[in-house]
């Protein structure tokens, strides 16, 4: 049916394209209809080649027929490697679907601040409930258009799930078409793996390649994960959405159900017997296994694997470590755990082993390292502790302290590893265990409860501990939420353990259950050929990653600063660029543009990107790399970036944004143990020094700061980039605003902030760490939009522009600057321009330099006189070249994006 459609498509627009040919002779469209005219010959020849799947049993034998041909007959149309691959690709599925699911439904209201219906779609899991029930299993596990009803799920939900890429105006929409993807993907798998008779051949190979298709599922996510550096790809961009998503996605429905067809035809003949039965095992047909354990083990495997297993990138940031290359031995690890638990000889110590790894492993990740500088505050403070109803003006940053980052993050990189390997080797026996009890006990002939505690206790442990990892960084915005605040290891221990106790129960429960465990003739091993083919997929994913980087263009390590004659070039360069045009260097600067280009103009830009979604829920990461590469910065400060976790989609965009750039230094931040909403540094110079400041946050969210120096042409700058907290929570905008002033003052020399400040200009806690006046500036920092609206020559150059009333309060100023605010809808806008930069603006500066609460870009000159203590100075001082708003975002986010350009000169001599 597919490549029969896809032949009708093609041949319709080859005919489409060549009579617009013969009509316009428009440039391209010959080529179109020529490269349909090819689709269509791709789809005919494979339209021709499913005849294999049809005939594959057929034989014609002249004489005896041989062993091999007896073989292939018995195995059916679709061979057992297939067969791997539609399983594996069904177990992808599943985790890309619900994670996705997971990521739209946050986005509503922690985002675009609101809350629907359709965001009750999050408990789509719980959908497995109603399968409990005898009519429900009937249903499910019967024929639909001559077809097992499982197969009919898996085709709803994959085209849903991917379907959903393309609303990319509603967030509703995304949210109801991948639901409902998740709904179906987990009335298939159950369907298919716990109550529906003909879905497998009950052989050992099938039941092996049944319960190992998710944890290899999370093998595959994870190596493409590692090649398109933390994303999906089949949701974020439309070739891989459509290419691997909708028609492998098809292809393997299609494959499925011949595979079903032909093992409903020639094994269960019996038309009354469709739900799963095996009351042949005497062994263990008395066993009364503990139901609420094995659904306890489900359920917690599934959600650590959600946290920690689907990108492998995930726990390196936890601990300070770059995602890659780290992530590719934790994929190994998880592999490794996979073949260790197939290969062994199961008994009931199986469990102790993979669990007591586990928790050694988090032991280790969780206490060697500490790669944060959080903020405590002493017990000897007048205001301890600080909270809602301490006065403000008793509040100081002077009576909290700084821990020391500590430790080794390799020490709790191998932890990391001993995880990974742990939660792997207790995939296997989870999955043979819920597949006999449901099997051989539950849906027998002899008749169970509905509703049994295996499926409370699956959904409970699955979306508790998922819950969890919300409240940890969202608890000033959820009910009971500072419980959690600030305690990921809770999560943790409890799915770790909760998954180890509950498989160590179910195999102690009764001594005849030990059969089950080591009787390896009813469950078989995974074949070598199926590893070999995943490590060559690794190897592909990572030889990509390679290939598609692009050009590096990260400055070297200078020691020594510019010269007089690199300085000249640089700004002539930089006014041009500001100007929108190229300098041609001279014969004589020719040899130095290579040294100039990383100076001329140090671009540094400030956004706030909501997770790496756009205004409509949509992962923005591509468009929001293209705007960012508009601006050729050299210094990028993220905020809204700590998306490694499942409600933002476990992605690494900072990671992916340095790639993309081809900057070889950045830094995360606060780690994502820090739970903080996540501030970033990405930049083309060399980081000499870093720190990562979890700010005093007694009452509302955790905020952070990251204090860097980097070598910007030999020149050492310090570069900050930070969030505060919100407007409500006073006690903490205050102590952040103080930390940052300190922090100034401690730091002489040229500096550069790029943060959100949530303070409006002049007022509440602006004179903390900024004095715009160059006069008294004190060691603080000066304001970039100030400094366009006094220091830099501007005029309107317009003349039939807005003009409106002007405000008793105005009066004061020049005449010019009276007519500051913005004109209303439907009138027609001013011009300004800036003389010495070539550039024009429709808003005024004054108005740019009021209209700001969040978003600051703050600098310092380096000029020892207008540091607060004395200091060795550098030869070299910091001067705002420009700075812009750019507003232009393009529904990116709410935020607009800052641009400051600068440039080092060398100050006049006194």
């Amino acid at each position: 049916v597919l490549f029969r459609s896809g032949q009708t498509v093609f041949a319709t627009f080859v005919v489409k394209f060549f009579l617009d040919h013969m009509a316009t002779c428009a440039p391209g469209v010959y080529s179109r209809s020529t490269m349909c005219e090819w689709c269509f010959a791709f789809f005919n020849i494979a339209f021709d080649a499913t005849q294999y799947l049809d005939l594959h049993q057929e034989t014609i034998t002249i004489g005896s027929g041989s062993e091999k041909e007896s073989k292939a007959s018995a195995q059916g149309p679709i061979p057992s490697w297939a067969m791997y691959i539609v399983d594996i690709f069904f177990g992808f599925h599943y985790f890309s679907i619900v994670l996705q699911l997971y990521q739209d439904v946050f986005f509503l209201p922690m985002v675009a601040m609101e809350y629907t219906l359709d965001c009750l779609l999050v408990v789509a899991p719980a959908i497995t409930l109603i399968l409990a029930f005898r009519p429900c299993q009937i249903i499910a596990s019967g024929l639909i258009g001559g077809i097992p009803a499982y197969i009919v799920f898996y085709g709803i939900s994959v085209f849903f799930g991917y379907i959903s890429f393309d609303f990319t105006q509603s967030a509703s929409w995304r949210i109801i078409t991948v639901g409902t993807g998740a709904i179906f993907i987990h009335l298939a798998m159950y369907s298919r793996y716990f109550i529906t008779k003909h879905s497998i051949d009950n052989s050992p190979a099938d039941i092996t390649r049944l319960g190992l298709s998710l944890p290899l599922g999370l093998v595959v996510n994870m190596s493409l994960r590692i090649m398109f550096v933390s994303l999906d790809p089949l949701h974020v961009h439309a070739v891989y959405n459509l290419v691997i998503g909708l028609v492998l996605g098809g292809m393997c429905t299609f494959m499925m159900a011949k595979r079903a067809t032909f093992v409903l035809k020639n094994v269960n003949k019996d038309p009354e017997s469709r739900l799963a039965d095996h009351d042949t095992d005497t062994t263990s047909r008395h066993v009364k296994l503990p139901g609420w354990a094995l659904g306890t083990a489900f359920g917690s495997v599934v959600s650590l694997s959600f946290v920690m297993a689907i990108h492998s990138g995930i726990l390196p940031r936890y601990i300070g470590l770059n995602p890659y290359p780290a992530g590719v031995y934790l994929v190994l690890a998880f592999m490794a755990g996979i073949f260790f638990s197939n290969k062994i000889t199961l008994n009931h110590r199986s469990p102790v082993i993979g669990t007591a790894t586990s928790l050694v492993g988090f032991f280790l990740f969780y206490t060697s390292t500490v790669q944060s500088n959080r903020m405590f505050e002493k017990r000897s403070s007048p205001t301890y502790p600080t909270g809602h109803n301490t006065p403000l003006e008793s509040v100081n940053v002077d009576n909290w302290y700084a821990d020391d980052m500590s430790g080794s993050p390799m020490l709790s990189f191998i932890g990391a590893m001993a995880m990974m390997f742990g939660l792997a080797s207790l995939w296997p026996m989870t999955m043979e265990q819920a597949v006999m009890f449901h099997r051989q006990f539950r849906l027998g002939k002899q008749g169970q409860p509905a509703l049994m505690s295996y499926d409370i206790a699956l959904n409970i442990a699955q979306f508790l501990p998922l819950l969890m990892h919300v409240y940890v960084v969202c608890f000033p915005f959820v009910p009971m939420g500072p419980l959690f605040r600030d305690r990921v290891y809770i999560p943790y221990i409890i799915s770790i353990t909760a998954l180890g106790g509950s498989l160590l129960v179910v195999s102690k429960f009764n001594s005849q259950y030990g059969a089950m465990f080591s009787n390896r003739a009813r469950v078989g091993s995974l074949p070598n050929t199926v590893g070999v083919a995943l490590l060559i997929l690794l190897a592909v994913c990572i030889v990509g990653r390679i290939v598609g980087a692009p050009s590096n263009a990260s400055q070297p390590e200078y020691s020594n600063g510019p010269s007089d004659a690199e300085l000249a070039l640089a700004k002539r360069m930089a006014v041009a660029q500001v100007a929108g045009h190229v300098y041609t260097p001279k014969a004589e600067e020719e040899s130095l543009v290579e040294s100039v280009k990383h100076i001329a103009s140090i671009n540094a830009i400030i956004w706030t990107v909501h997770f790496g979604q756009d205004n409509y829920g949509a992962d923005s990461t591509y468009r929001m790399i293209n705007l960012i590469k508009e601006q050729n910065p050299g210094i990028v400060g993220i905020l809204e970036s700590d998306a490694a976790r499942p409600m933002n989609g476990n992605r690494d965009f900072i990671e992916h944004i340095g790639y993309s750039l081809g900057f070889d230094y950045a830094d995360y931040g606060p780690t994502t143990f820090d739970s903080t909403f996540g501030c970033a540094l990405i930049t083309k110079f060399p980081i000499v020094y870093i720190r990562r400041y979890v700010t005093p946050s007694p009452v509302g969210e955790l905020g952070c700061l990251i204090h860097s120096k980097l070598n910007i042409h030999g020149v050492i700058t310090n570069v900050y980039v930070g969030h505060n907290g919100n407007t409500q929570h006073l006690s903490d905008r205050r102590l952040q605003a103080q930390l940052l002033g300190k922090l100034a003052i401690a730091n002489p020399g040229p500096s550069i902030f790029l943060g959100y400040l949530t303070t409006a200009v002049n007022k509440d806690n602006y004179h903390w760490f900024a004095n715009p006046d160059s006069d008294r500036v004190g060691g603080l920092f000066r304001d970039t939009a100030y400094s366009m609206y006094r220091e830099r020559v501007w005029e309107r150059i317009d003349t039939d522009g807005y003009v409106g009333p002007v405000d008793s309060e105005d009066e004061h100023l020049p005449v010019l600057e009276q007519q500051y605010k913005r004109p209303p809808p439907g009138e027609k806008l001013r011009i300004f321009e800036y003389p010495d930069l070539h550039r024009n603006s429709t808003a005024h500066p004054r108005f740019e330099y009021l209209d700001r609460y969040c978003q600051y870009m703050l600098y310092k000159t380096g000029n020892p006189l207008e540091e607060k203590s004395t200091y060795n100075a550098a030869p070299y001082e910091l001067k705002l070249l420009n700075w812009q708003r750019v507003l232009d975002i393009r529904e990116l986010s709410d935020t607009e994006i800052q641009l400051g350009q600068f440039l080092f000169h060398r100050p006049e001599k006194s």
